[in-house]
């Protein structure tokens, strides 16, 4: 989606629809605030599902050994719970399952990866097993900022965000039950708008061709 803005952006859009104006100290008290519900916000949209617009492929190598890759991936991947799938290079179209608690992962025998889970590395946030597998693995997971700074683009609807923060805002100042229900109205419906764009996009179901050379139209 086209729709992102900068934190910072966001933050002004909220003070503008709430009919906030530039003053002295209060100001940055009022911002700051404004920005971490934005972030909360953000972080509660994104937990809800696997969006389209939200989520990436990447390549990690694994290093034959605690079933750890080479790259930090907290770097990318902020938290295990963002992980939609894992798939090796072995067999791409094989999505690797997550390990149940049961399951002594040192019992685990193969010459490929066939599982994962949680790892107490915060700088790996996974474990592929079994632990010795080699070779790379393909990871589909949610993208959002380790970090957020003024200018850090926030990868959501802006719309959304900016009325679903004057909701929170309003019913936290007391402000009147109309202003409160006027922006519960605006996200909400804004909500379903982007849920309906994204359920209404075009969808392969057929990518186990997609692994053999084509040159003609699905």
């Amino acid at each position: 989606m086209s729709n992102f803005k900068k934190l910072t952006d966001l933050v002004q859009e909220v003070i503008t629809e709430l009919s906030m104006y530039r003053g002295t100290g209060t100001q940055k008290y009022a911002e700051d605030r404004i920005a971490n519900k934005i972030i909360r916000n953000f972080d509660d949209i994104i937990d809800q599902r696997f969006w389209s617009f939200n989520t990436k492929w990447y390549e990690f190598n694994l290093v034959g050994e605690n079933g750890y890759v080479a790259e930090n991936v907290s770097d990318i991947i902020k938290d295990f719970n963002d992980i939609e799938t894992i798939s090796s290079d072995i067999n791409p179209r094989y999505a690797l399952k997550r390990l149940h608690d049961s399951t002594n992962p040192y019992k685990v025998q193969s010459t490929y990866p066939l599982y994962y889970h949680y790892s107490d590395n915060p700088d790996k946030v996974f474990q592929i097993v079994p632990y010795n597998c080699t070779g790379k693995i393909y990871v589909r997971a949610k993208t959002r900022p380790t970090k957020f700074y003024p200018d850090t683009i926030v990868p959501f609807d802006a719309n959304y965000l900016v009325y679903k923060t004057c909701y929170d805002y309003c019913c936290d100042d007391g402000n009147s039950d109309l202003q409160v229900q006027k922006y519960q109205q605006l996200y909400t419906e804004r909500l379903s708008q982007i849920m309906r764009m994204h359920n209404d996009q075009v969808i392969n179901y057929n990518d186990e061709n997609a692994y053999y050379p084509n040159n003609e139209w699905r």
